[in-house]
């Protein structure tokens, strides 16, 4: 870890060897000079050089201070070779405390060192030391366990609640994962927040009109970047009959410079949408009112960025439907309706729509991210 990596070199920095000249007059020429020229070395990163000096400064010192001094220096040198296990044993032979062998033994690979360490340590360095050495033997539950009480401890912290979400998806724990996610995002709605949760569903939505509300939610938080993303927002808003999501989708790829107009399967799904959307025209004025009619009428509004007109198409098919369970729009319809609500500029609204999206459906969970968003951005 990085982080950790800083601590231990940060801990060998701080050690106290007098700077410069200070060094050599502090001691014997004969340990002085040489320590001197390590620690001059050893910050050029010559650090086999500068190891040769301690050797030769080792072999001089008489006193206890001046051995202390060399041991001090040869940690230094070890800690900026990534030598962790020798610099671990210099402090230790005079007797460093827990809080600078700690970060150095969780460097050298002895994380049973680093617990027992950090436990004495205490304090927040002293807990993730702890908690990450977990991680590192592969005991999650431990680590997760730590987390949870230092978060119960200090509030709900960015840096902790990131741990702990490793610390679940490394266990598996996909619903405790995605819990906690979304905590991170009630503290920090930023895109790349929002594509750590979002991409980890993709998967995991079995109907097309979910995955299509997850693709709008990818967009509506600025995560579709890629020309993958582009090409399969498209097809799954064509495969859910909303032909001028799709066309506009594809038109916003090609003026971002992702996707090449002159693609075929860019054009194929240009001239597909295009020709859908003429279809969908020319059938309006048929559509039967009902469920589907009203339903197939405000994706149509949807399409068209009437974002009013297609809340209240929704609304009318899920009215025509509430009764019925299992209605197949009835889900979809307050799923759309909520969209089409938050579009329109209206959170009220679109929050008791997602609300009512049925628990045992296969659309509450997308519908609960949704409700997500409008909270955390105040849409």
């Amino acid at each position: 870890m990085k982080t950790f990596r800083t601590i231990a070199l940060c801990t060998a920095l701080s050690l106290t060897v007098p700077a410069g000249g200070a060094l050599a007059q502090a001691l014997s020429r004969d340990v002085g000079v040489p320590l001197q020229d390590a620690q001059r070395l050893a910050s050029q990163g010559n650090t086999s050089a500068a190891a040769a000096k301690v050797k030769a400064a080792r072999s001089a010192a008489d006193t206890s201070a001046e051995r202390r001094k060399v041991a001090e220096m040869s940690a230094y040198v070890n800690t900026a070779s990534g030598n962790y296990t020798a610099a671990a044993r210099d402090l230790e032979s005079i007797g460093a405390p827990a809080s600078r062998l700690a970060p150095i033994y969780y460097q050298a690979g002895n994380f049973d060192k680093a617990i027992a360490l950090g436990k004495q340590m205490g304090g927040d360095t002293g807990n993730k030391i702890v908690a990450q050495s977990y991680i590192k033997q592969g005991n999650y539950q431990a680590a997760a366990d730590l987390y949870t009480q230092l978060i119960e401890q200090n509030g709900p912290r960015q840096d902790l609640l990131e741990n702990l979400a490793s610390a679940q998806f490394k266990m598996d724990d996909r619903a405790a994962y995605l819990e906690t996610v979304e905590r991170l995002i009630r503290l920090d709605p930023t895109p790349a927040r929002w594509r750590t949760l979002l991409n980890n569903l993709k998967d995991d939505l079995t109907t097309r009109d979910a995955q299509l509300a997850l693709y709008k939610l990818l967009a509506q938080t600025d995560n579709i970047t890629k020309p993958e993303d582009y090409i399969e927002f498209a097809k799954f808003a064509t495969v859910a009959q909303q032909p001028a999501v799709a066309l506009s989708t594809v038109e916003r790829g090609i003026e971002n410079g992702q996707l090449a107009e002159e693609d075929p399967q860019v054009q194929s799904l240009l001239q597909a949408s295009e020709g859908r959307i003429q279809q969908e025209r020319s059938g309006f004025a048929q559509l039967k009112p009902g469920p589907e009619g009203y339903y197939r009428m405000a994706n149509a509004f949807y399409g068209a960025e009437d974002y009013k007109a297609a809340a209240v198409a929704y609304w009318r098919s899920y009215q025509m439907q509430k009764d019925i369970p299992s209605s197949p729009y009835l889900n979809q319809a307050l799923l759309g309706l909520g969209i089409s609500a938050l579009r329109a500029g209206d959170p009220a609204l679109a929050k008791t729509a997602f609300s009512m999206v049925q628990e045992n459906s296969s659309f509450n969970e997308v519908a609960a991210l949704w409700s997500l968003y409008a909270d955390t951005t105040g849409a």
